[in-house]
């Protein structure tokens, strides 16, 4: 039994550590922190290398940059619909003159 849940247990962790290298991925490298990851012990496995700067970065940072940049794009995509509306609303007012 206890072997069964260890196998379980190891395969959540390799579909874990796929789904955050696959967010990770999609993070283009211009809203990558630049920020030096905090320090950890020497036995957290929580660590893998950035193929991209070499450092090993945890997962918790790439998840923490993740939700920064998600925040960003939800910002920008605020933005992008307050410019347009104005510029219908513009446009609006300019045709019904």
């Amino acid at each position: 039994m206890r072997q069964k849940h260890n196998l379980s247990a190891s395969r959540a962790r390799i579909r874990f550590n796929e789904i955050v290298d696959k967010m990770w991925n999609t993070i283009p490298l211009s809203h990558r922190c630049k920020r030096q990851p905090p320090e950890r012990s020497d036995d957290d496995s929580d660590e893998y290398s950035d193929e991209d700067s070499n450092q090993r970065i945890p997962r918790a940072v790439k998840v923490e940059m993740a939700i920064d940049y998600i925040i960003y794009l939800e910002q920008r995509v605020k933005a992008l619909e307050t410019c347009v509306s104005k510029g219908l609303a513009s446009s609006m007012r300019k045709h019904s003159s």
